[in-house]
């Protein structure tokens, strides 16, 4: 047994290896027999990384760099992603891009070549999308927002895109005030 004076032993742990491993798998989520997760990348520029792994145990990454999916609705973020499950034509997921903060859809299964697919106007700073967090095959993703309005405050809305989410912006008036917000007096 080494002893040493208090504070003065020997770490295999540093700052270096604290900063590499950059928090735990965030946000996960089932997508018909598969998990799905948010996963810290801190060597790629703290970049977060939607993983899947698939029912034989493979994982990996579904969007590559420089896809960072992450919000920053409200300033604390929330729920990023969400998928559906399409037999026949794999998942389709709905994620906010952090450096724009716009909402794209993607399908991971389509072949070579697919791109994510905006859904959400591109004004700079105008939204920040919080997660889709509800999907539905009738009415699509549906999720939060905070907007900003210059030089006003935010003002939480809750925004639809469409199913199958093959447009470059949602449906004229999908995005209306949420009868759960703060700015209503009936949300916390």
């Amino acid at each position: 047994m080494n002893t040493a004076a208090y504070g003065s032993w020997p770490s295999p742990v540093d700052a270096a290896l604290t900063a590499a491993h950059d928090g735990r798998p965030e946000y996960p989520g089932a997508v018909g027999d598969e998990l799905w997760w948010i996963a810290p990348r801190p060597a790629e520029g703290g970049r977060r990384a939607l993983v899947r792994r698939r029912a034989d145990g493979t994982e990996e990454t579904v969007l590559p760099a420089p896809w960072n999916v992450r919000n920053r609705v409200l300033e604390y973020g929330g729920r990023p992603w969400t998928a559906a499950d399409r037999p026949g034509d794999g998942p389709l997921v709905v994620f906010c891009h952090f450096p724009d903060q716009r909402l794209y859809a993607y399908e991971p299964d389509a072949g070579p070549g697919a791109e994510p697919r905006p859904l959400t106007p591109s004004p700079p700073s105008a939204a920040d999308c919080a997660g889709p967090t509800r999907w539905s095959t009738r009415t699509g993703a549906r999720c939060g927002a905070s907007w900003r309005s210059s030089p006003g405050p935010r003002r939480p809305t809750c925004a639809g895109c469409p199913s199958p989410c093959r447009s470059t912006a949602p449906p004229p008036g999908t995005a209306r005030p949420c009868a759960n917000s703060p700015a209503n007096g009936t949300g916390s």
